[in-house]
């Protein structure tokens, strides 16, 4: 290595071989800076496409769950007038059916 940059040195002198090997430096650093931003900036992507992917399901689950209630609800208040009275058990409100998320997987995958 020595032998080469000697060699430069000879051939063009020593402030130009310096300028030259300023100028490579700062291609190779600014391409490694450049990759360096752009894998931050994708992280930062997939991580708000995410956010918002949830926070679309949430939304989701929520309107599901609103519908479900409410069509209970309305079940509940016309057997009443119905004259029929509910037992404690039928007057609980069942859980909400379960709906797999779009983008569960499983762990064998």
């Amino acid at each position: 290595m020595t032998k080469r940059w000697a060699r430069l040195v000879g051939l063009i002198g020593l402030q130009q071989a310096i300028a030259l090997l300023a100028l490579c430096a700062n291609i190779v650093l600014s391409l490694a800076v450049y990759a360096l931003f752009r894998a931050i900036k994708n992280v930062i992507n997939m991580y708000r496409m995410r956010m918002q992917e949830v926070d679309e399901w949430v939304t989701d689950e929520e309107l599901e769950d609103s519908v479900y209630y409410k069509e209970v609800r309305k079940e509940k208040v016309a057997a009443e007038k119905g004259g029929e009275k509910m037992g404690l058990e039928e007057s609980l409100l069942p859980p909400p059916p379960y709906i797999q998320m779009k983008t569960e997987k499983t762990s064998i995958s």
